[in-house]
């Protein structure tokens, strides 16, 4: 029994009944900063719910957001602790009340790590398959925006594997986010697996040519991961990513909506960034104060005011949502009337940028480096933005990008775009393509 002058101090949060012991000799100053605690902890969680909500991508909500979770979990682990000391120096049962109040702690560790979009670990993981130019790249603009505690990465390559995270090592003094070599089996025990893995286009080369291969070195990953985490999301990066999606979502043993590719979110921000160049905007009525007549200034508009989608297979087929492109929220036409010619080069231009960048250098790897990241980001902190990601579509029988809610659980839900009659035989047409590669297997 402990003695009434050392008494224990117990953390805000545990149920007054927990014990057999009284409370009533414990100092009324530690009551008052247990209440304190307690009041102070329901704030920053209020907070971080709205943040998370909210979705902010701001540098420094972000941060808050961190601070605040990283500060819950602290105080949730000092919680588990104090709790097993107690039980030890009051020696209560392991059944009853104590059993509540241990479930209870549980609870509140579970939920703080779900509201900062981390697993069972105690802490965000992402796994990348493939040490390549695009895993690696990946991996660092992960790093640099902190999106996760940890990344690990994984490749049949060791050596090569294990020197690039000592290279990744190096610049983790920007963050203190930790890069860590990983076997398969760790890798599928992450929040996300990122699959990079798989033969690389070459100049001249269509993206449905890597089927064959890919499909094989797909089939190893998947079965390498087993057993995988059942939360895990799987972001399909490798080529022809809307067949390895589909194929992915077959053999990986998780729901459909936990299975995506980054389909055409890299050929929208290329779209999006092309349309930027082109339409300007002339603000009539200013006066030169010099020859003092009305003048048009001309203003290029922000690529992130332009919403528009490119849609389809990731590859040869895609099309532009025309239709539906709008300038914060003026369609397209009433600020530039592209002709059909115009909008036919402009889709060549955005389907064929990448071959275009590989003739000259191999390969491609910032701009999906800085699309897989920012998809992970938003899965992470369920950001729910509206991506043309590969997914799922009964439709089309066939997974292929649309507009889609990407958040904590994969594709939270499909927008239905409307299209005029060219772009839905487009799509169809797309489709088709695809289930056609798709049904070779």
């Amino acid at each position: 029994m402990r003695s009434s002058e050392a008494p224990i101090w117990i953390p805000a949060g545990l149920d007054a009944g927990a014990g057999q012991g009284s409370r009533t000799d414990r100092p009324q100053q530690h009551a008052d900063s247990n209440m304190k605690d307690k009041d102070r902890g329901e704030t920053e969680t209020t907070e971080l719910r709205r943040i998370i909500r909210r979705g902010s991508s701001d540098v420094v909500t972000m941060e808050r957001a961190r601070d605040i979770a990283n500060c819950r979990r602290r105080e949730v682990t000092l919680v588990l602790k104090t709790f097993h000391t107690l039980k030890t120096q009051l020696d209560i049962s392991s059944t009853g009340a104590t059993n509540s109040t241990s479930t209870a702690i549980y609870n509140l560790h579970t939920q703080s790590d779900t509201m900062a979009g981390t697993g069972a670990g105690g802490f965000s993981t992402i796994a990348i398959i493939g040490a390549g130019s695009v895993g690696c790249t990946i991996a660092h603009t992960l790093m640099l925006r902190r999106v996760c505690a940890e990344v690990r990465l994984v490749d049949i390559a060791e050596d090569l594997c294990r020197a690039q995270v000592q290279d990744l090592q190096d610049a983790t003094y920007l963050t203190n986010v930790r890069i860590k070599y990983a076997t398969p089996q760790e890798a599928g025990q992450s929040d996300i697996i990122v699959i990079t893995a798989g033969a690389k286009q070459k100049p001249g080369e269509t993206r449905l040519d890597l089927i064959e291969k890919n499909y094989k070195v797909l089939g190893s990953v998947l079965k390498g991961l087993q057993p995988i985490n059942p939360q895990s999301i799987i972001l399909l990066v490798a080529n022809p990513v809307d067949v390895l999606t589909h194929f992915a979502q077959q053999m990986s043993g998780l729901p459909k909506n936990q299975v995506l590719g980054s389909g055409t979110l890299l050929d929208s921000i290329r779209l999006r960034g092309l349309l930027a160049q082109r339409l300007e905007v002339c603000i009539p009525e200013i006066e030169d104060s010099i020859k003092g007549r009305p003048v048009n200034i001309v203003l290029q508009i922000s690529d992130n005011s332009i919403n528009a989608y490119v849609i389809g297979e990731h590859g040869d087929s895609q099309c532009v949502a025309w239709s539906s492109v709008t300038v914060s929220g003026a369609h397209i036409s009433v600020i530039d009337e592209i002709s059909d010619e115009d909008r036919t080069k402009i889709g060549k231009l955005v389907s064929g940028k990448a071959n275009a960048i590989i003739r000259a250098k191999g390969f491609t790897s910032y701009g999906i480096g800085a699309t897989a990241a920012n998809i992970c980001e938003a899965i992470l902190f369920d950001q729910r933005p509206v991506y043309p990601l590969s997914c799922w579509h009964e439709e089309y029988q066939c997974c292929i990008s649309l507009p889609a809610v990407v958040g904590r659980k994969g594709i939270v839900s499909q927008i239905p775009l409307p299209l005029n009659d060219k772009e839905k035989a487009q799509i169809e047409a797309s489709a088709k393509t695809l289930r056609e590669q798709i049904a070779k297997f």
